[in-house]
């Protein structure tokens, strides 16, 4: 399988649902989605620095329990959603409702897994020093992980990052709402510390996924309930 095809791939949730989203969402900008998507690349640079450094304090370089816990919550969890919280609030987001925020959220979610998916292909084939056109067996154990990250890394960068949307929303937004980043913060670091698991303790990962996806429809409504109501009082004050 040629390497390139292995990148296409891992884009391939951030395109699909790109256009869905430019299909179906009205109020859906092109130009605005799109750099959420770059924004998203772009976030996995310095969240990769300050975990590289992170990981130079000797406490998080051991295997135990709690090293491996509390360098999930923090490396993997803290790091990412405050990295990734700081570029989202960029977005331009003037005249844009909650749904079409959202929805730039998740695409830049999508967007920083799917170039994590690239960086682990190129460091996988690095290991295994395979060359571009990949040897079979090298070439189905990276499309396996491809495979892999697309149904759980990547669901895991979409929800989190709709979640931390809402607080940048309301933050812009008043009243803010702390919680959805809280959150983002701790599921994303328990679906890490799971998937680091090779044993049937590596499925509690889709738990994470399944409650940060739940938990992401929650807010939605109530924030969504919050807006209609704010609207209701304004048009009964005219």
């Amino acid at each position: 399988m040629n390497l390139y095809v292995l990148f296409v791939l891992s884009f391939l949730p951030t395109i699909f649902v790109f256009v869905l989203f430019a299909a179906f969402v009205p109020e859906f900008r092109i130009r605005t989605g799109l750099f959420a998507c770059v924004a998203g690349i772009v976030a996995v640079f310095p969240a990769s620095l300050i975990q590289f450094v992170v990981f130079m304090i000797p406490f998080f370089n051991v295997t135990t329990f709690y090293s491996l816990f509390f360098s999930a919550l923090i490396v993997n969890g803290l790091v990412e959603e405050s990295v990734k919280g700081v570029l989202v609030y960029f977005i331009p987001r003037k005249n844009l409702n909650l749904l079409t925020f959202f929805c730039c959220c998740v695409l830049f979610g999508l967007a920083a897994g799917s170039f994590e998916s690239v960086i682990y292909v190129i460091r996988k084939i690095s290991g295994e020093n395979l060359p571009g056109l990949m040897a079979s067996i090298g070439a189905n154990a990276v499309f396996r992980m491809v495979m892999a990250r697309i149904f759980s890394a990547q669901l895991i960068h979409a929800f989190c990052t709709g979640l931390l949307g809402f607080t940048i929303f309301t933050f812009v937004n008043r009243p803010l709402y702390i919680m959805p980043f809280v959150y983002a913060v701790l599921v994303h670091g328990l679906f890490n510390f799971f998937i680091s698991f090779s044993s049937t303790y590596k499925f509690l990962a889709i738990i994470a996924i399944l409650f940060a996806a739940v938990e992401c429809r929650i807010w939605y409504k109530n924030l969504k309930e919050n807006e209609n109501s704010e609207k209701n009082m304004l048009t009964n004050e005219k």
